[in-house]
């Protein structure tokens, strides 16, 4: 055989601790390099993984053998469906550069191919009957004025009235988006992110309520009354971009099971590009040198016990939150600080409602019929467990015989919420908590008592098999554990996650928990995490200015945007409240003239006193009107008031004033 492994000095070694999304993009990044050096005949890196699993890699993304899947087929069971939004730019890109496995039924050259395309989704409505309504909901219109879109968003809202969400909430939730939106970013780090969700919301219907949480809990299991308000609002207004796109192709799918489709081909890249694995090695220890500021050895439990290895190169951490925390001792806490206040904060909220950690698994159904109802992403606003699912049978290739020989769909499902449960209602029966199930049997059936309603599935006619997620634990006599929780961004908690970089001159981190533009806990944040620890890796290699850095796609929203952000950062300097504030729920005239005030102030002072005329003096004119606006016969009030203050804000950027 071969000797793949690439020749290096010791100080050009790097052990990357973790063979999960994070430590995979940052070996990608290293071959990348690695070939840029070579052309420019500079000596490359030896790339080696140590992967703590003895069999797999992938971390939680990593496919899993379902109990009723055809002996010997590829593992048809998941961590939770693989979701590819457009704004997952560096993952996206990442899979572009892995070359796909040639087959006769997927003759595309690079993985990215092979993803399937959503352009819909569906809302499971439930009435207070405890009967379902299954509502397709399409792309926004698809355009970039954003006017249409704000007045689409306005209406997604209303979409729920039949769920008692009333024309007040959807006032309330669309002028809050708005309101983000407009916000600059010194606000949204401090303000925002020592705010709830639920706070920055503001009072809305209890009709709404569960609404807006299963908004958040299906964003990585954040809940609204816990998660920051800058974390949620971040991505929700992504996702309100990528839906009214002028590309019709709302997210992607894999076409088959992800270590398939996805993991494989990109370890037999990795591996035949000379990157190293040693599975079965698990990091207990990291030794600081302080005196000469680098991580000096590492302890690792392998097949032969324990061992010290001493790291003349590099290291990168890629491993979970809790199990980075258990590696930070008391020498490494006290001597960087920026890695000492993360694992005291971490340590501090574990088993409160400001945890960092949160539960978020998934269960496959495995059915003899196929759902073609079942369009893009469904979400179960009102289910206790806060589900969302999707059928792979319309985006997995070929037919599904090797799952097993009547397999015609696989339902995908994910479970956000673990501590709710429901009485009987007159048409459903009740749910028990998910943490309180005490079997993968009791834990299928109860997910599937708020599921199969909608697509009027039986169990015993329709399900041949199911699995649940590997990672969790039942018994009899305590709550479901997990194995693999993962961040949920609590109120404040952005200010502690650490940089890709450390103190430690040799020391980086690859995962989901560093402070990142993605700002949410998924593969594309591990993605991002990763090239930026290796662009901070080849900085201290001192070769950053000789090859090309790997790129960092960071979160793009609209440009209009800023015009209204630079008002904002005037106004939050002055520590003042959003100017949207002053005008919702009700109007606050007084404010209004304080902000009037402020700013003439400010143009006298600069020799530019402001006219009657000037825009900025017209805007708050503007939006005092339209907050005051009274109710008109046949007119609904709030869908008057917000057009009224999107045209006042529209004429404003129209104007091309800089304020």
């Amino acid at each position: 055989m071969t000797d793949l492994r690439v020749q290096a000095s010791p100080g050009r070694e790097v052990i990357i601790v973790g063979g999960g999304m994070g430590g995979l993009s940052a070996a990608h990044e290293l071959v990348l390099a690695n070939t840029k050096l070579s052309k420019r005949g500079m000596e490359p890196f030896r790339i080696v993984i140590l992967e703590a699993d003895g069999s797999a890699a992938g971390g939680k993304s990593a496919s899993q053998r379902a109990d009723e899947q055809t002996f010997g087929a590829p593992p048809s069971g998941e961590h939770g469906f693989r979701l590819f939004p457009k704004f997952y730019r560096n993952i996206i890109k990442t899979r572009r550069e892995i070359p796909a496995p040639a087959s006769d039924s997927s003759p595309c050259q690079f993985v990215a191919s092979t993803l399937g395309p959503n352009d819909k989704a569906v809302i499971v409505l439930e009435k207070k009957d405890g009967s379902t309504e299954t509502r397709v909901v399409k792309r926004m219109s698809a355009t970039k004025n954003w006017v249409e879109a704000f007045e689409a968003y306005f209406d997604y809202f209303v979409f729920f009235e039949e769920a008692g969400v009333t024309a007040a909430d959807a006032f309330q939730m669309a002028i809050k988006t708005l309101t983000f939106a407009t916000a600059c970013q010194k606000r949204r780090d401090i303000e925002y992110d020592a705010m709830s969700w639920t706070d920055f919301s503001g009072e809305l219907s209890e009709a709404a309520k569960p609404i807006v949480a299963a908004i958040t809990e299906n964003l990585s299991a954040m809940r609204a009354e816990h998660s920051s308000a800058r974390t949620i609002g971040t991505i929700s207004l992504q996702m309100a971009f990528d839906f009214n796109d002028s590309n019709p192709i709302t997210d992607g799918s894999l076409p088959g099971p992800t270590t398939a489709t996805f993991i494989d081909p990109w370890l037999n890249w990795l591996q035949d590009e000379g990157v190293e694995f040693e599975r079965g090695v698990r990091v207990i220890d990291v030794n600081l040198d302080a005196a000469n500021e680098r991580i000096d050895s590492i302890e690792v439990m392998g097949p032969q016990g324990k061992s010290r290895r001493p790291l003349s190169g590099s290291l990168v951490l890629a491993v979970p939150l809790e199990r980075a925390v258990a590696l930070i001792d008391q020498e490494l806490e006290d001597w960087d600080e920026s890695l000492g206040q993360l694992k005291r904060k971490f340590e501090e909220t574990i088993g409160t409602d400001d945890s960092f950690l949160g539960n978020m698994a998934g269960l496959q159904f495995f059915l003899s019929r196929s759902l073609v109802q079942h369009e893009g992403h469904a979400a179960y606003p009102h289910s206790p467990w806060k589900l969302t699912s999707i059928a792979q049978g319309r985006l997995w290739t070929g037919d599904l015989k090797w799952i097993a020989p009547r397999c015609l769909d696989v339902l995908s499902v994910i479970v956000s919420r673990w501590d709710l449960g429901r009485e009987a209602l007159s048409r459903s029966e009740p749910i028990k908590p998910a943490k309180e199930c005490k079997s993968k049997k009791e834990f299928a059936r109860e997910a599937f008592k708020q599921i199969g309603p909608a697509w009027q599935l039986d169990w015993d006619r329709d399900i041949i098999g199911y699995h649940v997620d590997d990672h969790l634990q039942f018994s009899a006599d305590k709550d479901v554990e997990n194995a693999t929780p993962l961040l949920v961004h609590p109120v404040g908690s952005h200010q502690f996650r650490p940089l890709a970089s450390s103190r430690a001159t040799n020391l980086f981190i690859a995962s989901d928990y560093v402070r990142t533009s993605t700002d949410l806990a998924s593969m594309e944040c591990a993605n991002e995490a990763a090239r930026r620890a290796v662009t901070a890796l080849m900085e201290a290699a001192g070769i950053d200015d000789i090859i090309e850095r790997p790129q960092v796609f960071e979160l793009d929203e609209w440009r209009v945007f800023r015009k209204l952000q630079a008002i904002d950062e005037w106004l939050f300097g002055l520590g003042r409240a959003p100017l949207l504030k002053y005008v919702t729920p009700s109007v606050d005239l007084q404010g209004l003239r304080g902000v009037l005030k402020e700013y003439m102030a400010r143009q006298n002072a600069n020799g530019l006193p402001a006219a009657p005329d000037d825009p900025f003096v017209v805007l708050v004119r503007e939006l005092g009107d339209a907050a005051a606006t009274t109710d008109l016969p046949g007119v609904n009030p709030h869908k008057l008031i917000y057009k009224l203050v999107l045209n006042a804000l529209e004429k404003y950027l129209a104007h091309g004033a800089q304020s």
